[in-house]
């Protein structure tokens, strides 16, 4: 499967450390990239060996490099625009990550929450570099397009952008939501909060949903910020107009809490994908919250 890589130049912001990936005047015409790694061609070289395929490939990590597919090549229209169809709404529920620090089975972890009938996934891989990321975000892609499921890829918008995910999730040292979208126009963009300045300036911008947290203290994330709580959380909510996740430290013992404070879904992790059995502990915080919506009316 060829892909292309096309040039968009983004101009620089000497005033944002966080923005590198994104913020570069791009080079990158001429690249060509064979998935099954069976050669690289780079302005016209042949490079056969994994080494240079991986340096060249992860360009995610130097700046930002979108592989845009030939639909002649593959005879469908896998990533062959921005449009999106899917929407997030109000109520959201359960936001399921699936998250590599816990699992190597994303597929499957996809297709378990599509049967449960969640209605966000997110991939979260901060292990694989851009083809391995690409490879299984396609896969979970190929999932959820037929259903009401919506796909977002956790950073990687080149990734999302590739897989045609219905939506990219940013943190406060990725690249900036201003950016993003104008790459990416028509998906659901989610950026992470940590505090109240942080999300009424995502509200402000456009962002779809705010991911908000740690609310309580988080394994999954060691350089995770202090924890909020739900009093600073609800405030949040309050103060913002657009959806809110909360994620950090959320199980069963301390989902009501989080609930009370008004959220539209809830991040969970360690939780679900650290326990014995997903599945069992997925029904058990959906029940609970389709429970606490119910008695609230």
């Amino acid at each position: 499967m060829l892909l292309r890589a096309e040039t968009i130049p983004i101009e620089p912001d000497p005033g944002n450390a966080g923005v590198g990936k994104l913020t570069e005047h791009l080079r990158c015409s001429a690249f060509f990239i064979d998935l099954n790694h069976r050669d690289i061609s780079v302005s016209g070289k042949v490079k056969k060996d994994e080494k240079t395929q991986r340096k060249n490939l992860n360009l995610y990590n130097r700046n930002l490099c979108l592989f845009v597919s030939y639909p002649r090549v593959r005879g469908d229209n896998w990533g062959s625009g921005l449009k999106n169809m899917k929407k997030i709404d109000k109520d959201i529920g359960l936001y399921f990550i699936i998250d590599s620090g816990f699992t190597s089975d994303f597929v499957q972890m996809a297709r378990l929450a599509i049967d449960i009938g969640l209605k966000i996934i997110q991939y979260r891989d901060k292990n694989a570099d851009a083809s391995e990321m690409l490879e299984n975000a396609i896969k979970i892609r190929k999932l959820t397009e037929e259903t009401d499921t919506i796909f977002i890829v956790n950073d990687n918008v080149d990734v999302a952008f590739n897989a045609n995910a219905d939506g990219v999730h940013i943190g406060q040292k990725d690249a900036r939501y201003e950016d993003v979208r104008k790459l990416l126009p028509d998906k659901i963009i989610g950026v992470s909060t940590e505090n109240m300045e942080q999300s009424l300036l995502a509200n402000k911008i456009g962002a779809d949903y705010l991911g908000v947290g740690p609310i309580f203290s988080t394994v999954t994330k060691p350089d995770a910020a202090p924890p909020i709580g739900v009093k600073k959380l609800a405030e949040i909510v309050k103060a913002t107009s657009v959806p809110v996740v909360a994620i950090g430290g959320i199980n069963l013992k301390n989902l009501e809490s989080v609930l009370e404070a008004g959220v539209n879904g809830v991040a969970i992790i360690s939780a679900i994908l650290g326990s014995s059995n997903p599945e069992k502990e997925i029904k058990k915080i959906k029940n609970k919250i389709n429970k606490y919506n119910q008695m609230k009316g």
